[in-house]
């Protein structure tokens, strides 16, 4: 199992990052992507990423991150539109042309939709849930 960074849920919410979920267990495989909003509202902000991991338990399969089955981190795809979007805001202070700035985000924030899927999103909020 990957170490999982230190993060609490509200910091997801001050970055408007996803946190993606990924079950391993080798006849489910489910993976779900979960909105800020719904971390803090699931899990408390409070919480870390590690902590999650030890509460959480897929609704596919029922597997539990405690057992080694869950993989829990914030969405790099989030974290990396975010850097394009300050990578150009850092262009324009620094004097660059708009318009160039403005397509070398363009292509930045293109090259991030291919990589989630046509529509732009791995699937948004899923089906996850506490132990009861």
């Amino acid at each position: 199992m990957r170490d999982a960074p230190v993060v609490g849920m509200v910091g997801l919410l001050e970055t408007n990052t996803h946190l993606y979920i990924a079950c391993a267990y080798p006849t489910c495989r489910r993976r779900v992507r979960l909105s800020a909003i719904g971390a803090v509202r699931l899990l408390g902000p409070a919480t870390t990423v590690g902590e999650a991991v030890e509460r959480l338990r897929c609704t596919g399969c029922g597997a539990r991150g405690r057992d080694g089955f869950l993989t829990v981190w914030p969405c790099t795809l989030d974290l990396s539109a975010a850097a394009a979007r300050w990578t150009y805001q850092r262009a324009i202070e620094g004097g660059e042309d708009r318009a160039r700035a403005a397509a070398a985000l363009a292509q930045s924030l293109d090259n991030l939709a291919k990589l989630l899927g046509s529509d732009g999103e791995l699937g948004g909020d899923g089906p996850v849930q506490l132990p009861g």
